[in-house]
């Protein structure tokens, strides 16, 4: 492994930490295309640099980091922030985080996995989706606070949601492959337009080996808490995609409504779950059957449900 570099991101500037054999240094630059691209060729051929995921100002890093013919990882901040407190790190700055997340890539690089940048397209629809998100939290967030006195508001919201949704649309429509994926995800109990286009964005940009790795990328995975003899309760992991987990969420309750997952749904409620944790089987196994669509090509079967179980 060449040098490898940790990356705190802020919005004006970047500090990098550059664990080089013979004269590890630090530096930080300016968050802004000509400084980052002055960074990414500065650096010697074939370094690993590692940063967090932080929305979409880590985006410009990265990808010019790839173009140069770097390794780049971006890292879940949640791991880091975990990795910090077992080796018991004790204070925090923007340099001191360069370091952890050079240190943290030296020890771990060999379990993650490398950024691919996505194409045009996949930016394009990412974007409108996180716009979407944040327009739909606005307009929840001034409607608890003003109530009637907000409805000139609120439809203002609507007017830019009702825009936003139609530039999806567009978006999907525009790529064959993304349209027919669409198709067969929408013929799904509960999946409407966004909830598809929040598939389809994931699935064709994440090469998913198996189910199993697409449930872990939505944090529905459940997480073990054993030892000895002792089998203590699982806990979600909400590790990776917070606004597909909470999607696939309101998908599993719609799909409630039909009769198959109704009877799951009661059969988790006799077992002694709660109407959380029933629900959460229930999108657990939705989001097996997104990817099972998007593998097979085949539109939602209803008679292929197994019948009330957990998955």
């Amino acid at each position: 492994m060449g040098i490898i570099v940790g990356c705190d991101i802020s919005r004006d500037w970047i500090d990098a930490e550059c664990r080089a054999a013979l004269a590890p240094y630090q530096t930080r630059f300016d968050n802004k295309a000509r400084a980052i691209d002055r960074f990414a060729r500065g650096l010697p051929p074939g370094s690993v640099v590692g940063m967090e995921a932080t929305g979409q100002m880590h985006e410009l890093l990265a990808h010019k980091l790839v173009e140069c013919g770097h390794t780049v990882f971006v890292i879940n901040p949640r791991w880091i922030r975990n990795y910090a407190k077992g080796i018991g790190v004790r204070g925090k700055s923007d340099r001191s985080d360069a370091a952890l997340i050079a240190r943290f890539v030296a020890a771990e690089s060999g379990d993650l996995h490398p950024y691919q940048p996505p194409g045009s397209e996949q930016r394009e629809l990412r974007k409108l989706l996180l716009r979407r998100r944040t327009v739909v939290k606005l307009k929840n967030a001034t409607r608890q606070s003003l109530g009637r006195e907000a409805r000139a508001l609120i439809e203002q919201f609507d007017h830019v949601l009702a825009a936003i949704e139609r530039g999806i649309a567009a978006l999907i429509g525009q790529q064959p492959d993304w349209h027919q994926l669409d198709r067969r995800l929408r013929s799904a109990p509960g999946v409407g337009p966004i909830v598809a286009a929040h598939l389809v964005q994931t699935l064709t940009r994440i090469p998913f080996q198996n189910a199993d790795a697409f449930v872990a990328h939505t944090g529905l995975d459940p997480r073990s808490n054993d030892s000895g003899h002792k089998s203590g309760r699982r806990w979600l992991t909400h590790h990776g995609d917070a606004a597909l987990r909470s999607m696939l969420y309101l998908v599993a309750m719609a799909a409630c409504n039909r009769p198959e997952w109704q009877a799951i749904y009661q059969s988790n409620l006799r077992k002694g779950l709660s109407s959380t944790a029933a629900f959460v089987v229930i999108a657990r196994k939705l989001a097996r059957i997104a990817f099972r669509l998007f593998k097979s090509g085949e539109l939602y079967d209803p008679a292929r449900i197994s019948g009330p179980q957990t998955a």
